[in-house]
């Protein structure tokens, strides 16, 4: 519970805390919550997979814990870039003054060139507002995501690992 809490709150700051106002510390904040929430799920959702398994499945049941993770991260990336590629050009073609136009596909294509561009300028004000634009869209989708394995582990059984044998936990 603890470690889907903290992923979840984590995501929260972020989102809270994506916008060009926002201090180093509070974006770190927010990625150290999260992260430290995705180190936590990973340890107990592997160790309660492999509590409740046969003894002799548990090596393919790990593999398949595994596996679903990594495919998981795929398509969460796969997601984050097509929503990424999808809206950032049309927030910078929106955003940029009429004279920086036509750098928007230079400017999306690069960091580099995006931060070129002096801070304060009216094309950085803009730049830094397609960014958090698109970022917030991002963490919101990520928030929705996260809500669907959050409300389901309400709904696990919690495994007292000490308490319990393994022996007792596959006879339930």
């Amino acid at each position: 519970m603890l470690g889907m809490t903290s992923k979840l709150v984590g995501a929260g700051l972020m989102l809270r805390y994506s916008n060009a106002r926002a201090s180093t510390v509070q974006i770190l904040f927010g990625q150290l919550v999260s992260g430290a929430g995705t180190g936590m799920i990973s340890i107990i959702a592997q160790t309660a997979v492999q509590a409740v398994t046969p003894r002799q499945d548990v090596a393919s049941v790990t593999t398949l814990y595994e596996v679903a993770g990594a495919i998981g991260g795929a398509v969460g990336n796969a997601i984050s870039g097509i929503v990424w590629t999808a809206l950032l050009l049309s927030r910078l073609r929106a955003n940029l003054p009429a004279t920086a136009q036509s750098a928007a596909v230079e400017i999306q294509n690069s960091f580099l060139v995006a931060s070129s561009y002096l801070p304060g300028s009216s094309e950085r004000i803009a730049i830094d507002k397609s960014y958090t634009e698109v970022m917030h869209v991002l963490l919101i989708v990520a928030l929705a995501v996260l809500s669907v394995p959050f409300i389901a582990m309400f709904g696990m059984e919690n495994i007292r690992l000490k308490e319990e044998t393994t022996e007792q936990v596959r006879k339930k």
